[in-house]
């Protein structure tokens, strides 16, 4: 099995076979991911719709039945026989007939359980309501009895009004759930509170409203009233202190600005979505429902079932792909043998092309023997020269040089320059310090430049010095560089005419040997000097020569 495994196609093989088995599951993941977010998005939208449905008709009854409780609270009619020294028969009727029509004009009319008007000092007070007639009579003396269920008096908070859900306090055998409104009973004169109005609206002014409501067999729904929370289940209002913990808040999903989505987790750790919206300050309406399995959507199984069906028409793709690419590979390992024998005859052919350079030296250390036994000097040192130069040029295949070899090859080219320039031409260096010699150099850095500057600078000018100086400095970022400068004293160029070819393929070498923070810099005043002025880094040592 591990022979198999070996050869180049089995391993081909193996390695195609890994990546269609990633991207299956990278597929796959991403469609889950798809198909999650799709359910969740789509169905925290249907919850949110319903939820805005709802609470539009249970706000219009609140709306009504408030206008009608803080209505009570300020008739003149009302109030003024809570005040009056008097008990007149046909002024407390007169109150009740302006209270019953203003009822009976009220849309809410069928969720008034009980509305009561009371001062708190007389003990006079009003009522009517649908559910009325069985309840124990409420007179003077049991009337503060409201208070006693835990309602926030008006006395106490004149704005508190839809507090919570309680049983009302005048029906002694039944528990009647009633949503209670409070809110002051005013002094027609000074406007001092005298009383209170206790509207009790009917718990079906809700329930009715969720009849219909198609609530998922493991979601919940929640009224939040006041801060006080309730789970309803069918007619009941059962309180509910759920310990969830957030982990996210998000409204992204939602399409209102007025929907709230959170996600929470229980202590069992499962996760669930709640969906809230407001009915109206203070009161709000919530479904909650566990975090969707995206397997639950509708339709997902076919589309799961194309989507393998697409990953095995690719698998059979990639097997006809694998044996074209197994039969390439052949191809390119018998074209790399053939590549590998022209290889090793090239290199034969260049060994035998270096017997050409061979025969020149021999050819020219005859001739300056010859010409040292005729005593002729200047010929033999310049055929001396030219022997190095050549030497240079074909055997030493290093990159970069040590900065004194470098400038043993210009000794070189200045010796055979001698000859047709005479004295015309001087060459001066200035060496601060010997180690700076070490630096690296490209090769055949200083020749172009030097050369640049006789035949530009000093030849049109007649005679001429050129100084090379070499010397070390720190740059702004505080790092030692080594800088060397080639100057002559010839006619000058002018510098936005721009380099020549040589110059400029010198500066494009040494910034790529060094970086761009490397290369070469010009200065030059007309009739008087130009100077070229090399950065190179102090921190290069010979191993880093190419060649090795």
């Amino acid at each position: 099995m591990n022979d198999k495994l070996k050869t180049v196609k089995s391993r081909a093989i193996l390695l195609m076979v890994i990546f269609a088995f990633v991207i299956t599951v990278m597929v796959f993941i991403f469609s889950s991911y798809v198909i999650y977010t799709f359910e969740r998005r789509t169905t925290i939208q249907s919850v949110e719709f319903n939820l805005q449905l709802i609470a539009g008709f249970i706000e219009q009854d609140l709306r009504d039945l408030t206008s009608l409780g803080r209505w009570c609270g300020i008739n003149e009619t009302i109030t003024s026989w809570f005040i009056s020294a008097q008990d007149p028969a046909q002024a407390s009727l007169n109150a009740w007939y302006r209270l019953s029509e203003e009822a009976n004009n009220n849309h809410a009319l069928p969720y008034i359980s009980r509305l009561l008007i009371f001062s708190h000092e007389n003990k006079r007070l009003l009522q009517l309501g649908n559910g009325i007639s069985s309840s124990m009579p409420v007179t003077g003396w049991n009337v503060d009895s409201v208070f006693s269920t835990g309602l926030t008096s008006p006395l106490e908070n004149p704005d508190a009004a839809w507090q919570k859900i309680i049983a009302d306090p005048f029906y002694a055998t039944r528990d009647v759930p009633v949503i209670p409104f409070v809110s002051p009973l005013y002094h027609p004169n000074n406007g001092s509170i005298i009383g209170s109005v206790f509207l009790a609206a009917s718990a079906n002014l809700i329930t009715d409203k969720l009849a219909r409501y198609q609530l998922p067999s493991n979601g919940a729904l929640y009224l939040d009233l006041s801060g006080n929370r309730y789970r309803i289940d069918k007619n009941e209002f059962i309180p509910a202190s759920p310990s969830w913990t957030v982990t996210s808040r998000s409204s992204e999903d939602a399409i209102s600005a007025n929907t709230t989505v959170l996600t929470m987790r229980d202590d069992q750790h499962k996760q669930y979505t709640l969906v809230s919206y407001p009915v109206r300050e203070s009161i709000i309406l919530s479904q909650a429902f566990p975090q969707p399995w995206f397997f639950n959507v509708a339709g997902v199984w076919p589309i799961l079932a194309a989507a393998l069906l697409a990953l095995i028409l690719l698998l059979i793709l990639l097997w006809s792909g694998i044996n074209r690419m197994a039969h390439e590979i052949t191809l390119l390992m018998d074209k790399t043998i053939a590549d590998e024998k022209n290889k090793k005859d090239l290199e034969y052919r260049m060994l035998q092309n270096q017997i050409t350079p061979h025969f020149l030296y021999n050819t020219l250390n005859s001739i300056k023997w010859m010409a040292t036994i005729q005593n002729a000097g200047g010929i033999a040192e310049m055929t001396t020269a030219l022997s190095r130069l050549l030497q240079s040029v074909s055997k030493d295949i290093r990159k970069v040089v040590p900065l004194r070899d470098e400038l043993s090859l210009l000794n070189d080219y200045l010796i055979i320059q001698k000859y047709r320039y005479g004295d015309s031409v001087t060459l001066e260096k200035e060496i601060d310090d010997e180690s700076l010699l070490d630096v690296l150099i490209p090769r055949f850095t200083l020749q172009p430049l030097v050369e640049n500057a006789i035949f530009h600078g000093i030849e049109p000018k007649g005679s001429g010095t050129i100084t090379v100086k070499v010397a070390e400095n720190k740059n702004d970022a505080g790092s030692s560089e080594v800088l060397v400068s080639i100057t002559d004293n010839g006619i000058g160029m002018k510098i936005e005419t721009g380099a020549g070819m040589g110059i400029h393929n010198v500066d494009e070498r040494l910034r790529y040997a060094f970086g761009e923070a490397y290369g070469l810099r010009i200065e030059s005043e007309e009739e008087k000097y130009t100077r070229i002025t090399i950065r190179l880094p102090r921190d290069t040592h010979q191993e880093e020569e190419a060649g090795e």
